[in-house]
């Protein structure tokens, strides 16, 4: 025997109720409303006219960077499921990061990737609370990311967002949104890592039954104190990761800009890309629209047409095209999806496993 455990076939992570089916409709709701009133503003006869002589070079060069991001971004996750224990091979974080980027990006559906995430290798490993606190630092390692971009870059560009004065207008909202997150993840960590905040949660939650789940994920994610490394590490990953993801834009935005088609995006300054894109990504993330549909679109058209000579309909364009090149590395984790059987996509490391974060045992028993 290797000391891998026994691929196991699940058919369906979760199965939704009626709470669950209602907002994902009012996302979709909202999604739908937004994608609307941004098409009233755009001009969907010019989209055609700027296909025939685009440089699909940039466009390539841009789904090539996508793609390799799906592979950093589950190094980065890897690393920590590695730092609570939970040792996979690498393939096999890939098939499981991209299965859920999938489901987060692809499928209109109430079961979101991480919660896939989650549930396939609760079941799988039987580390369930460890696994949920693996999603979340991804998640908030993502946005720990996102921050010190869009921080820099506002610093760096304040007095040419501040020139103009249809740009001028977007400074002080993306100053409260930057100081906004960056307080958001100081408290993150600072509550995370403190017992006091823990412990009033804890009892207000007593008669839920729901406390002993609760202290174990907390007990779990307090242990990666002892860990600061892993915690620089895939911070610096996520911080990479947002970079490249910016450069991904305008590598699109400079596909119909450096073009021979009878329309073009006009002129935008590259460092505009680093104000508007972390925004954009926030915006995206609200929890009030399915997979970032409508806000995505309405962020994009907001923020690019106050820029000289760059129309609505360009701005749309832009925002749909990145999107469609963003989905075609979603349709990865679909195939990883479908053919999870034959690749048995949970594989652990040979060998003894190393202790968790910490040196305290974590209780295995999440039922």
């Amino acid at each position: 025997m290797d000391g891998r455990k026994p691929f196991r076939y699940i058919p369906y992570p979760m199965r939704p109720g009626i709470k669950q089916k209602l907002m994902l409709a009012a996302r979709l709701g909202v999604s739908a409303g937004l994608i609307w009133f941004v098409l009233r503003r755009i001009d969907l006869a010019d989209f055609p006219d700027f296909y025939p002589g685009a440089g699909y070079r940039w466009l390539l060069g841009a789904l090539f960077l996508l793609l390799a991001l799906q592979v950093v971004g589950s190094w980065r996750w890897g690393i920590l499921l590695a730092a609570q224990g939970i040792r996979l091979t690498a393939p096999s974080v890939f098939i499981y990061y991209i299965i859920g980027f999938f489901f987060n990006n692809l499928l209109p559906t109430t079961v979101g990737g991480d919660v896939v995430k989650v549930v396939y290798l609760k079941r799988n490993t039987g580390r369930g609370a460890a696994a949920l606190v693996s999603v979340v630092l991804d998640r908030v390692m993502g946005v720990a990311g996102l921050v010190v971009v869009a921080a820099v870059s506002l610093a760096l560009g304040w007095g040419r967002l501040t020139a103009n004065p249809d740009t001028g207008r977007f400074a002080v909202p993306l100053l409260l949104m930057t100081s906004g997150l960056v307080a958001g993840i100081a408290l993150f960590f600072s509550l995370g890592f403190s017992r006091a905040p823990a412990e009033f949660l804890f009892r207000l939650i007593r008669w839920t039954g729901l406390r002993a789940r609760a202290e174990n994920v907390y007990r779990t994610f307090s242990l990666l104190r002892e860990k600061p490394a892993v915690l620089l590490k895939t911070f610096a990953i996520s911080v990479g990761i947002w970079l490249l993801i910016v450069i991904a834009s305008w590598m699109v935005y400079r596909g119909f800009n450096d073009s021979s088609a009878p329309r073009r995006i006009a002129f935008i300054p590259f460092g505009y890309f680093f104000l508007f894109i972390p925004a954009i990504g926030v915006f995206s993330s609200l929890p009030i629209t399915f997979a970032g549909w409508g806000t995505r679109e309405a962020s994009f058209d907001f923020l690019f047409s106050s820029l000289p000579a760059v129309e609505s309909t360009e701005a749309g364009f832009l925002a749909l095209n990145f999107y469609l090149i963003f989905l075609a590395t979603a349709v990865l984790g679909g195939i990883g999806y479908v053919f999870k059987d034959q690749l048995g996509f949970h594989r652990e490391e040979s060998g003894p496993a190393p202790p968790a974060a910490g040196s305290r045992p974590v209780n295995r028993d999440y039922s």
